[in-house]
This record gives structure tokens, sequence and C-alpha cells, in this order.
């Protein structure tokens, strides 16, 4: 069994096409009341420590915190590999792994390019320390009854193993330390992954699932997550067609020596043969996996409603790991029914993955 942070502990999710880890720390509360879209996973053994494991108290919490901000100085997290997906070079980027941008194919003509900026609140980047060295990816923040979930993709969190440093930072400025960032950093609590979803093949159709949440605590001020940033709403794709805002963190020297966001609003279309949608705007190297993609967002708030993320097929891109091909899978029943786990704290249970069925 791999080795997880002395603060996390496994529970087994089970479905009918094997075994699956989440992994859950003892200092994760239950979250209250009813989520809002309705879920379909059946109730599953509880994740919570046995009652001769306490919780740890606010003084354990503190001294985790610390060692966090100790950890994660400003050049650990701008030195941080972003995580590969199935089959690539960790080096070459991550989920959507790129390649150097002197070896990328033009894209066609009136293809975008993103912009950088400073970033939103509600979107943000993980960093992540592993046996094989610290690892990023994107993500954002979801409306929840307790106001802590950030959304990801399946394969920034399916191989996380190992050391005890995993902490999510809203608007992240690479200029500072962990323990100085603007909205602070929040330590990962769970990690919740329909247990169908495997990264490898990376042409599978279980790549459809590639979405994933993660519960985290409240950052040094005792503030909880959403208080702090406000949050996009998670809803359905509409269809395959929409006009979205995507959001991240790409790390390529040549484009981005700051490691600021990249943003790019554009049109989308359907990845043929897929439960997935594709959009094509450059600038979105390694790092971006699980990016959102947020209609109607509104750049004064960073709010609007996340429909999608970087992720799916390939890890988010296509063969040939063009900058400005990106995909995200199509937000169904599959994404709600996993929130609804998340936020009621159940372990997800999952009959075998069948695309296109309800």
């Amino acid at each position: 069994m791999p080795s997880v942070p002395p603060r996390v502990f496994r529970a087994l999710a089970m479905s009918a096409c094997g075994v699956s880890l989440v992994l859950s720390t003892t200092a994760a509360a239950a979250v209250a009341g009813s989520p809002e879209p309705s879920g379909s996973a059946t109730p599953a053994e509880s994740s919570r420590p046995a009652p001769s494991s306490p919780e740890p108290d606010k003084a354990a919490a503190d001294e985790t915190l610390r060692e966090d901000a100790a950890y994660w100085t400003a050049e650990r997290m701008r030195s941080a590999t972003p995580v590969p997906a199935a089959g690539r070079n960790p080096k070459t980027g991550t989920g959507k792994p790129r390649r150097a941008a002197a070896r990328l194919a033009p894209p066609p003509p009136g293809t975008p390019k993103g912009t950088l900026f400073e970033g939103v609140p509600t979107v943000g980047t993980f960093f992540v320390d592993q046996p094989a060295g610290n690892t990023t990816c994107s993500g954002s923040v979801v409306k929840s009854p307790g106001h802590n979930v950030v959304l990801t993709a399946g394969h920034c969190v399916e191989n996380w193993t190992g050391g005890k440093h995993w902490i999510f930072v809203p608007k992240y400025n690479s200029n500072k330390a962990a323990g100085k960032q603007p909205f602070g950093f929040f330590p990962i609590k769970k990690i919740v992954l329909d247990p169908r979803y495997k990264s490898r093949p990376s042409s599978a159709q279980v790549t459809n699932l590639d979405f994933a949440f993660t519960v985290v605590g409240p950052n040094a001020a005792g503030k909880k997550l959403e208080d702090v940033t406000g949050a996009l709403t998670l809803r359905v794709t509409p269809s395959y067609v929409n006009t979205v805002t995507v959001i991240g963190y790409p790390k390529n020297a040549g484009f981005n020596p700051k490691r600021k966001a990249i943003k790019c609003t554009m049109r989308t279309k359907r990845l043929p043969g897929y439960r997935q949608m594709q959009m094509l705007c450059g600038g979105y190297y390694g790092g971006v996996s699980g990016s959102p993609w947020i209609a109607n967002f509104d750049p004064a708030k960073g709010t609007g409603r996340v429909i999608g993320n970087v992720g799916g097929r390939n890890g988010g891109g296509n063969n040939e790991e063009d900058d400005w091909v990106s995909y995200s899978p199509f937000y169904d029943h599959e994404i709600m029914d996993l929130y609804a786990d998340t936020v009621a704290g159940r372990t997800p249970r999952r009959p075998p993955y069948a695309p296109g069925v309800r």
C-alpha cells in the first residue's frame, strides 16, 4: 500500500469495477446539510477514524499549518513540477503535459492566445510534496455547505501518495511563500475521486470522469476557504457548445516566467468519440490541469458557473501535446453525484461505467 501523510488515513471506495483509494484526514470535519445536486450514491462505511483515534485538537492543527508554512517557501512553490498524465514525462508538463514551445505546431489561423494576469481568488494551485518531488495542479473553489471544497482534475489527485505537506493556495503569487500568500493557504484534508476513474489507458472512455474534489481545512487565521475567496457555482454542462473562460496556472519558463495565472474566453465544441468538450486557445502549458471552465464569468468578482475543467483524454490535451488544444469532461449526473458524496461525507460507490447512460 502506498504511504500517505501521517494526518491522512485511508478509506476504501468500492465499485463493481474494483477498489479505489479515497484519502481522508482525521482532521476532516463532517459536512452538514444536503447538497444542492441530488446524488445517487449509496451509503457507505464512514471514513471517520475509530473513537479510539481522537481528532487532532486545535494546537495540533496549528502546528501542522506552521510546518506547512515553513516547508512551502516561495522557491519550493516556484520549482514544483506539474503532475504528469498517464504515460507522460513529468518534466514536460502536467496533466496536460506540453512539449517545449519551440517544437509546438502552429495553431489554426484565428486561434486566440491566453492572457497572463494576477488571477482571481476563486482559482488557485495545489502544492503537494511527493517522494519523487514537489508537484502542482490547478483547482477552483466551488460553493458547498461547509465552505471548504475545491474542484480539480482526477489525474491531478489520482497518484498523490507520501509526503505530508499538501495545500491549496488561492490566487497564487509566485513571489511569496505559502504563509505570505494574499489569501493564505488551506491544508488538504480529504480527496474524493470517482472509483472508476483511471488515467490509463489515456484514450479510454473513463477519462470522461477526470474530475475530483478535495476538502480543505481552515487557513492560519482560522478562516474557511469560501468565506475568504468566494466561490464558483458547480453546474451540469448545458451543451457541447458553450462560451467559457478558462483560468489556470501554466508552468513554462519562456511563456510565463513569473508563474502568473492565464485566462482565455472562447467557444467550445465536442471532442468526437468522447463525452468531453474541447477548446482552442494558446498558452495552456503544463500546470493547467484542473483549471475551471467558467460560464458567465464575472471578472470583478471571480464568480460564475463552472461547467468543466481541464482534463479528460490524455489528461486534457491532444496526442501532439499542443498548448493551444485543451479538453474537459462534460459535466452530468456523474460529477453531481460525486459532489453530493463529497459534501455529505460519503465514500463513493459506483456501478460499472456506461458512457451516456443515466
